[in-house]
């Protein structure tokens, strides 16, 4: 006898999927961080270090989260055409 639910792979054999969503959350937190520190940085130069390098990570995790998702397509090409041709 058949189970019912049958074992699938919804995002295929990549992880192009959970690294996307690993690196949304992580730019997110860094993005939160660096704002909450230079918010309460004041005249600390070690916190506005500290909210500068947080802010750099945040743009190569959006870059390669980006990059993940677009490659998990089954044509990327449409995913960087998707400015030029938004309908």
């Amino acid at each position: 006898m058949e189970p019912i639910v049958l074992w699938q792979h919804k995002w295929g054999l990549t992880f192009h999927i959970p690294w996307y969503l690993f690196l949304g959350g992580l730019a997110g937190g860094t993005l939160t961080v660096a704002a909450l520190a230079d918010l309460f940085s004041g005249t600390r130069e070690r916190l506005r270090d500290f909210s500068r390098a947080a802010a750099y990570v945040t743009i190569p995790a959006i870059l390669i989260g980006g990059l993940s998702l677009t490659f998990h397509l089954g044509k990327p090409e449409r995913g960087f055409a998707f400015p030029l041709f938004f309908t």
